[in-house]
């Protein structure tokens, strides 16, 4: 998810996108959407069924269980395999912060990562880890290309977040998911992470055409809540006045009984 630093310039894609800054939109703004409460819910015995392995194209550590972490249980508790592909450690998360230097974060946010998707039922061995750049994505999409191309395999079902998310290194690895994915004709979908921060309910249609529920079980939540724990770092920075970069409004987007999934 990183970072929620001072701005992060409006999306050409999106023209009445904002500066991803502030509080955002409401998480009760959400929930009163007869939009998003009225959308198609995926049946995922149906959705699973002859998937051999789901591959995570995540731009920073959490945006894989904040947008599918209940998806990848529950594939998970069904005996599908998962790969998360860390393009980023998110080490520029807190620029401000003596402590937090880029090989601490990126250390620490690793280890995170692993404990969190254990929590999943994903081992670590099933995590590559790029390190392209926390907010220098874009300048490197064909290495991304590149490593998704020697990664996928027949059968695979690629996700990553959504095209139009507003924040560049999200932006750029849709872009690259869709080239490859074209390329070797394998599926692709899309989840929004920090679109749900700016994008205004009442406008959310026009932007996610074809968009559908994926139902979390009470085991996946739970799944989900734990792995969602791991992440201490972006939780609470232990320095007074330091806001963390998933405070309790940003996880309330998160913790729903379903997950937003675009073809």
């Amino acid at each position: 998810m990183t970072c929620e630093r001072a701005a992060i310039d409006a999306n050409p894609l999106v023209p009445d996108a904002p500066r991803i800054a502030g509080e955002g939109i409401a998480e009760a703004r959400w929930r009163a959407s007869a939009w998003l409460s009225g959308l198609p819910v995926l049946v995922p015995e149906t959705w699973l069924e002859g998937r051999q392995r789901l591959v995570v194209v995540a731009p920073h550590p959490d945006d894989e269980v904040l947008g599918v972490g209940g998806l990848l249980a529950m594939a998970r508790e069904a005996g599908i395999a998962v790969a998360v592909v860390a393009v980023t450690d998110g080490e520029a998360c807190y620029p401000d912060l003596p402590a937090w230097t880029s090989e601490h974060t990126r250390a620490v946010h690793r280890r995170e990562l692993a404990a969190a998707l254990a929590c999943l039922g994903v081992d670590a061995d099933a995590i590559t880890a790029l390190d392209l750049g926390d907010g220098r994505v874009a300048a490197a999409e064909d290495r991304l290309v590149a490593a998704l191309d020697r990664l996928l395999e027949p059968g695979d079902c690629l996700l990553t977040t959504w095209i139009g998310d507003g924040h560049p290194d999200h932006e750029a690895c849709a872009r690259a998911a869709r080239a490859i994915a074209a390329r070797r004709r394998v599926r692709r979908v899309e989840f929004p992470i920090w679109a749900w921060h700016w994008l205004e309910p009442t406008t959310a249609a026009q932007h996610w055409p074809g968009a559908c529920r994926w139902p979390l079980t009470a085991t996946a939540r739970r799944a989900k809540a734990r792995a969602l724990a791991c992440f201490r770092s972006q939780l609470d920075t232990g320095v007074p006045g330091q806001a963390p970069i998933l405070p309790s409004r940003v996880l309330a987007r998160f913790r729903r009984g379903f997950e937003l999934l675009l073809p």
